[in-house]
């Protein structure tokens, strides 16, 4: 698997990098997943606005223009044989302090996902994140409740206790037979099918309790890629360990 290291081609196992986590190594940045279709990103508008503005919260220069980005992961799409699959842009900064860039494409992840719900005091938050999400030293303290529950996905709560997004993106309830996402004032992480999901299934923003989601009769996550319906939360099965059939609908649509 071939990847973009800092503006060269390089051989994943040679650098040391898994591509699905090449984050690892770097001690804060930015992360960004998108879809890719033959090859081409997906939804590409507002990426470089949202990578620039993350870039920004950490004091980083991002100075790549928005067609050497899509070049890069047109090229990586061509490259890996992975042309309906998704592109992991992943901007930071290494324990020396210097920043790095790092473009790879990866399998599109599975459907369904298996999510552990965390608190705020565990994941880092800011007053927005309208760009794309933050990394750091708490991922490593969300990937020990993750590991606990074997799940995929954190739903993360506010200081308030209630639902706020992802660690990449946002969260969907069906809850009286409407689907329901926190409104910014809860601390979405604005993905970039968001507003799309909203529109497609006219849902409703209102904040959502822990409550809330343990009820909820289908649960979806959005990131860059699409919504994914949720099966698992905190190991307990979601509609019956089944896909739920309203986001399984509008996960199509998208």
């Amino acid at each position: 698997m071939r990847l973009c290291l800092d503006g060269r081609v390089v051989e994943a196992a040679a650098a040391g990098l898994d591509p699905e986590h090449p984050e690892t190594g770097l001690i804060e940045g930015v992360d960004e997943l998108i879809a890719l279709k033959a090859g081409r990103a997906r939804r590409f508008d507002g990426l470089e606005t949202r990578l620039r503005a993350g870039a920004n919260a950490l004091k980083l220069e991002w100075s790549m223009p928005a067609t050497q980005l899509q070049g890069w992961i047109a090229r990586l799409a061509e490259e890996n044989a992975l042309f309906d699959g998704a592109a992991r842009i992943v901007f930071g900064r290494t324990p020396d302090q210097k920043p790095r860039l790092i473009i790879a494409t990866v399998p599109r992840p599975e459907v369904s996902v298996v999510c552990a719900a965390i608190a705020a005091d565990v994941v880092r938050t800011t007053p927005s994140l309208t760009y794309s999400p933050l990394m750091g030293p708490e991922r490593s303290k969300a990937a020990a409740v993750l590991a606990k529950f074997d799940a995929e996905g954190a739903i993360i709560l506010n200081a308030a206790g209630r639902v706020a997004g992802t660690t990449t993106g946002d969260v969907f309830v069906l809850r009286g037979g409407a689907l329901v996402t926190p409104p910014a004032s809860e601390y979405p992480t604005n993905s970039l099918t968001r507003s799309e999901v909203i529109r497609l299934a006219r849902a409703e923003e209102a904040p959502v309790s822990l409550d809330d989601l343990r009820a909820a009769t289908e649960i979806a996550v959005a990131d860059g890629v699409g919504l994914h319906p949720v099966i698992e939360l905190d190991g307990a099965p979601v509609n019956g360990g089944e896909l739920g059939l309203i986001t399984s609908l509008i996960a199509a649509r998208i």
